[in-house]
């Protein structure tokens, strides 16, 4: 399994991976407005080439684990398949902290 942290998509890392069975995870996945409205811009200038080569990319992951539902709801709008996206907040920063153990105990003697 390959996990990719924030959202950096190489389409032919992807292809190549999903050609060899390995499964693909995105995690802390963000995509701004100003990304998605660039990716939404060139793909309608020409919608049936970079619009299917967008879909096809997208669907090579097995999941994405997007920050935001705003994140979500974009990528799903680039063509990605709605049912392996889901929103996990900000892996980083809403996570709770470490329990108290062994090694706090020490350190905080």
């Amino acid at each position: 399994m390959v996990v990719i942290a924030e959202t950096e998509i190489w389409p032919n890392f992807l292809r190549a991976a999903h050609a060899s069975g390995v499964p693909v995870a995105f995690v802390n996945g963000r995509l701004s407005e100003r990304s998605f409205r660039r990716q939404r811009r060139a793909m309608e200038i020409s919608p049936r080439v970079l619009g299917g080569f967008e879909r096809s990319v997208l669907s090579f992951a097995s999941v994405y684990m997007m920050q935001s539902e705003a994140d979500a709801e974009r990528l799903i709008a680039l063509g990605a398949p709605c049912e392996r996206v889901v929103v996990t907040g900000n892996l980083k920063y809403d996570l709770p902290g470490a329990a108290p153990g062994a090694l706090n105990a020490w350190l905080s003697a």
